[in-house]
């Protein structure tokens, strides 16, 4: 997981950690390690579903209890057509049974104009996938959900993943 990145922000509240009170503000990603989040906003089972794989990403959904599954379509991101890249991160807790999955599914459009399933994967509990496809120019389609059926209650909260990811022409 050395990949994972966290992003300081500018509101901490009245919990900020004591090695935060003096951070610099920054525009760039910023790598922070061994550093204590902010009380008031950690979501349990959540905290550590809140990084971002890629340098640049067209959506990113941080892991929170409840997130309904969703699909990506490239004509809503400049109808890039030639390669869909996507990330998954189950933060469900290692050790949760394996039906606690978060479903990986990337299509592209064929000549008569339906998807067509490209790549379809199940990232078991605290495991991470990532994932590109393409190179012909076609239209592309990335859908995510998870095996908990988007229940907000499951593992009292702890079953969460994070999605992110891009189309590239």
């Amino acid at each position: 997981m050395s990949r994972f990145r966290n992003v300081i922000v500018d509101d901490h509240g009245t919990d900020t950690p004591p090695e935060l009170q003096l951070r610099r503000i920054t525009t760039s990603p910023v790598v922070a390690d061994s550093l204590t989040p902010p009380r008031s906003s950690v979501i349990p089972g959540a905290a550590a579903c809140n990084f971002s794989y890629f340098d640049w990403f067209d959506w990113h959904d941080a892991g929170v209890p409840g997130m309904a599954p969703k699909s990506y379509l490239a004509s809503r991101f400049g109808d890039k057509k030639r390669y869909s890249d996507s990330y998954v991160a189950n933060c469900t807790p290692g050790g949760s049974p394996s039906h606690l999955y978060a479903r990986h599914r990337i299509y592209y459009m064929n000549a008569l104009g339906n998807y067509v399933k490209h790549f379809d994967s199940k990232v078991a509990p605290w495991r991470q996938q990532s994932i590109g496809k393409g190179s012909i120019k076609r239209r592309r389609k990335v859908h995510y959900d998870d095996g908990w059926n988007s229940s907000p209650n499951c593992g009292g909260g702890a079953c969460v993943y994070t999605r992110e990811g891009r189309f590239r022409n």
